[in-house]
């Protein structure tokens, strides 16, 4: 992975309020002057006017995703999480900036029940799946000695404010008996991940070094 300089690390997350930049910004944040993050909205083409240079490394967290899919929508999702991230990746590329981290998901597998390790294969069965294993495939061919991709596929992740299915799951649960609960709460700790666990690994990818002990936790 590329060391980026012993200063101040800048970093730009793409994708203005979202639940994951957002908290990774705030994690950033708790380590003082250590890092200085920007985020940038690209709702619009603005963001294409934004100099990337000055940045160490840019997380692209900007997508489609807790929405209905129809048919009409379906060509959306593949503009924004594939093209846009191909977009945005290529810009980073030409300002000079040599990591980019682009949040992906475990949708690509596909899967609605069973385990995932490193030897399954993604077999992605939703427009949002399909579009981020695509734009996985297109940002990897943009990979070079100086422009180093990072893909990150999480599981659900939950916290306060948190949107798509985890509150689902949590209704359903209050709702259920206490034996039952028990047995959903203990579930599978792999499939889903609070804020700050996930936090850390970004930070190893984001800023090529590992988080000061003592924030970890």
């Amino acid at each position: 992975m590329i060391q980026v300089r012993d200063q101040m690390k800048k970093v730009l997350i793409t994708g203005a309020n979202s639940y994951i930049g957002t908290s990774f910004e705030k994690y950033l944040q708790s380590f003082g002057e250590e890092y200085s993050v920007d985020t940038v909205d690209m709702t619009d083409s603005s963001w294409r006017e934004k100099d990337f240079s000055g940045y160490d490394a840019v997380f692209h967290v900007a997508g489609i995703a807790h929405r209905k899919e129809t048919e009409k929508n379906a060509e959306l999702y593949y503009k924004v999480n594939r093209d846009l991230a191909a977009d945005c990746a290529a810009k980073a590329k030409s300002d000079g900036v040599k990591q980019f981290v682009f949040l992906s998901s475990m949708s690509v597998y596909g899967l609605n029940s069973g385990y995932i390790d490193s030897d399954t294969l993604p077999n992605p069965k939703t427009n949002y799946g399909k579009s981020k294993l695509q734009a996985e495939s297109a940002l990897m061919k943009s990979e070079s000695a100086d422009f180093a991709v990072a893909v990150l596929r999480p599981p659900m992740i939950y916290g306060k404010g948190c949107r798509g299915n985890y509150n689902t799951l949590k209704k359903i649960a209050l709702k259920s008996p206490p034996a039952k609960r028990r047995i959903i709460r203990k579930g599978h700790p792999r499939n889903i991940r609070h804020p700050t666990i996930t936090n850390i690994p970004i930070t190893k990818r984001v800023t090529g070094a590992e988080p000061p002990l003592g924030l970890n936790s």
